[in-house]
């Protein structure tokens, strides 16, 4: 099933994170596909999540996630594994990888976090490491990160280029001009998509999502049309691998 959320309208009700596994700072939640809070509610279990995540100071520790995941780091200031994180950064990590420590500065720092479907559970290193060691025996270990340069300037013209490669799972860009037309990739080989705007804005029937906005296109479904908005817009997709 296809799923948007326009960030703007979502950031409306973005919330502080009561304490939770492995973060140690102040975190503010912005929902935009399925609700952190809850990852049971039936309205959003055929589909994927995405979040908007906003760090005040202080470290999150090492820690993973049940669940196969897209990162994109977005602002602010952060060291992850002790190494300065460039902006704009993707990344992808396999089900149950731990990563980090994450250590934000006074400037903040914020993440989209994306997962193939709904999750609300986090395991701590190194108070969990035996559990996440027996689910990653025999399977996948990646982490794989790249910068992603966002112009300031609106695309004059079209570019594709893929950022990540994994099998079926990969991150693509597109700078797209003023009212250029996406037909975006068929949805069948993966295990869900999710399109973002980095830059600018898109226009998905009839509707018109700015920056850090996400729709989520389900293995199930067809390709679907983006339209650059007024400004153009650049745009990360990224597909996960088949989920079992």
């Amino acid at each position: 099933m296809i799923k948007t959320a326009n960030f703007a309208e979502a950031y409306k009700h973005r919330y502080l994170l009561p304490p939770y596994p492995a973060v140690y700072l102040n975190t503010y939640i912005t929902n935009l596909i399925a609700d952190f809070r809850d990852a049971k509610v039936s309205t959003h279990l055929d589909g994927g999540h995405a979040l908007f995540a906003e760090y005040e100071e202080g470290h999150a520790t090492t820690h993973a996630h049940p669940v196969d995941q897209w990162q994109v780091y977005v602002s602010g200031s952060a060291r992850l594994a002790k190494k300065s994180v460039p902006l704009v950064t993707v990344q992808y990590t396999d089900a149950w990888v731990p990563y980090g420590p994450i250590e934000v500065t006074k400037e903040g720092f914020a993440l989209i976090a994306l997962w193939p479907r709904p999750n609300d559970e986090t395991y701590e290193m190194p108070k969990d490491a035996n559990l996440i060691r027996d689910h990653l025996r025999g399977k996948q270990h990646r982490i794989v990160t790249k910068q992603v340069q966002v112009a300031e300037e609106a695309p004059k013209t079209f570019e594709e280029a893929t950022i990540i490669q994994e099998g079926e799972a990969w991150a693509r860009r597109w700078q797209l001009p003023a009212g250029t037309m996406l037909d975006t990739p068929a949805p069948s080989q993966g295990g869900g998509q999710f399109f973002v705007p980095l830059q600018g804005s898109f226009l998905y029937e009839g509707c018109e999502y700015p920056r850090w906005s996400t729709v989520y296109v389900g293995p199930q479904d067809g390709r679907i049309a983006l339209r650059a908005g007024v400004d153009g817009a650049e745009v990360l997709g990224m597909q996960f691998l088949p989920q079992s």
